[in-house]
């Protein structure tokens, strides 16, 4: 009988130390992931796709309960009481281990893209600019001009430059819109008469017309502010080319202004 009673003893013994000791954590906890609604990790925010403007709270273990928010290119941001961390959303820049966001890992950066809508790492604008396309509208300057010419009460007018090298990343292109001819030509006019320098004024003073004896390489007429043709000088590079501007054959075009530049 004291042995059963002993048996008896022992077992109920060995019940109580499994419940004691098989309960680790309060039920409905998770203490490894501390994971806040939404699935996003409660230090380094989530790279998990959300709709941006959308709100929850989150929380991490112990920490008072912060709010979380969907971010414009589609992250969750951080939750910023997470273990005591204050830091930014999920493309700010934090570390890794003071809540920076999980889309690149350590630096907390999320991944460039040109499609995201947001203007992020070396962009200029929203999804443009930097390593992205070029923003738009593109408008070229005065102060962009590699060379120009403005012909005014003179029928044509040009400017002699030296290609450099590439020679196919440059742009003709109409500062103003008076009609006149803007272009690149492989020659000019003979010496003028008053000053012996050779531009396409001197046919003009001995009578005759700019446009006959050109020898062009591209032309544009300038119906419309900031029109503009892509040029591929590569073939000339090294060499002396001349970009100006000439009336109409027809009449009319004076005081058009062109610009050679680098394409933005």
């Amino acid at each position: 009988m004291i042995s059963a009673m002993l048996q008896r003893m022992f077992t109920t013994l060995a019940l109580l130390g499994a419940m004691i000791f098989g309960c680790g954590t309060e039920p409905g906890i998770d203490t490894a992931s501390n994971t806040p609604p939404g699935g996003s990790a409660g230090v380094g925010g989530s790279s998990s796709s959300c709709s941006p403007g959308d709100e929850w709270a989150c929380s991490c273990y112990g920490v008072p309960t912060g709010k979380q928010t969907c971010l414009p290119n589609g992250q969750k941001s951080v939750c910023p009481v997470c273990d005591g961390g204050a830091s930014g959303a999920a493309n700010s820049g934090g570390s890794s281990g003071s809540g920076g966001g999980a889309a690149s890992g350590g630096s907390g950066g999320a991944s460039c893209s040109c499609s995201n809508g947001v203007q992020d790492c070396d962009e200029t604008g929203a999804d443009c600019g930097g390593s992205c396309p070029a923003c738009g509208p593109v408008v070229y300057l005065e102060s962009d001009c590699i060379k120009a010419a403005r012909n005014g009460s003179e029928i044509c007018d040009d400017a002699a430059w030296k290609v450099e090298a590439p020679g196919n990343d440059l742009v003709l292109v109409c500062i103003t819109d008076a009609c006149g001819t803007i272009y690149a030509a492989t020659n000019t006019g003979p010496p003028d008469p008053v000053d012996s320098v050779k531009r396409c004024q001197g046919w003009e003073k001995s009578g005759q017309n700019a446009w006959d004896h050109l020898a062009y390489l591209h032309t544009l007429v300038c119906t419309q502010e900031q029109q503009l043709l892509e040029l591929d000088l590569s073939a000339h590079v090294g060499k002396t080319l001349y970009f100006g501007a000439h009336n109409k054959p027809t009449g009319g075009g004076q005081f058009t202004h062109m610009c050679i530049a680098k394409k933005k």
